[in-house]
Order: structure tokens, then C-alpha cells, then sequence
């Protein structure tokens, strides 16, 4: 038996060698999926990084103003529309309920002096309206299932 194999090594090297081929273009094929895949995983991070970092921004406005401006709805409103192809339909819903919430405190600013009850009721709940937020974007922007 080992007679043949020794006598035609060139017929059974000619048979292992696409197989041995073929197994590296599957490991490499294999290795640039798992890059991509990282690849997307970061921009993915990226976007919604960038939509908390707008959300916090407005919730930062209203807490140290005490108000928000129209640029700063301008700018939250940009990440509420890219949320819509990033985030799933409850995190979209707390923020244009969190984009309401800053119309309201804007339109209240306006009606009511800055140290009015209904100013100061406003103030106490915006902690609650950005924790929901926060909440909510948690697992999107988490590491916790990233293989090594």
C-alpha cells in the first residue's frame, strides 16, 4: 500500500492541492467578513453615539437654561430624523416625545417667568425624560456582545 503512495506522491499532491487552496481562500474569504461585520458594527456605534450626544445636548441646554433655543431644536431635530434608520420604533417614540418635551418647556419659557410652578414642574421631570432616553439607547451602544 505504501508502495503507491510512494511512487505517485506527484498524482496525490496534484489531487490535496486545490482542496488546500480552496481552504485558504475560505479562510481569507472568512476573515474579510469578520471585518466588515466589524467594520459596520463601528459605524453603526458612530451613528447612534452621534444621536445620544444631540439628545444630551438639548437635555444639557434645558437644565442649565432652563429654556432651549430654536437652534437647539434645530439640532436635536437632525438626530430624530436619523433615528429613524438607526433605532427601533420605542427609542424613536421617546424622543419625538422628548422633542415635545423641549417645545413645551420652550412655549412654557415664554408664557411663564423662569422660577413660575409650572416652569419649576417642567425642570423636575426633564431628569425623567432624558433617563428614559438613555435608557432606552443603552443596548445599542453597548460592548457587551462584542466577541474577542
Amino acid at each position: 500500500m505504501w508502495c503507491w503512495l510512494s511512487t505517485n506522491w506527484l498524482e496525490l499532491l496534484k489531487a490535496i492541492g486545490p482542496t488546500i487552496i480552496a481552504s485558504i481562500v475560505a479562510y481569507v474569504a472568512w476573515q474579510q467578513w469578520q471585518v466588515n461585520r466589524t467594520a459596520l458594527r463601528e459605524k453603526l456605534f458612530d451613528r447612534r453615539l452621534r444621536i445620544y450626544e444631540q439628545t444630551r445636548q438639548l437635555y444639557v441646554a434645558m437644565a442649565e437654561k432652563r429654556n432651549c433655543s430654536d437652534e437647539d431644536l434645530r439640532d436635536f431635530e437632525s438626530a430624530l430624523v436619523a433615528s429613524t434608520f438607526l433605532y427601533k420604533k420605542d427609542v424613536q417614540d421617546l424622543l419625538i416625545r422628548f422633542r415635545e418635551f423641549a417645545q413645551h418647556y420652550q412655549s412654557a419659557n415664554v408664557q411663564f417667568t423662569k422660577d413660575s410652578y409650572e416652569i419649576n414642574k417642567l425642570a423636575e421631570s426633564l431628569d425623567a425624560e432624558f433617563l428614559a432616553i438613555v435608557t432606552a439607547i443603552r443596548p445599542y451602544l453597548s460592548f457587551d456582545n462584542i466577541r474577542k
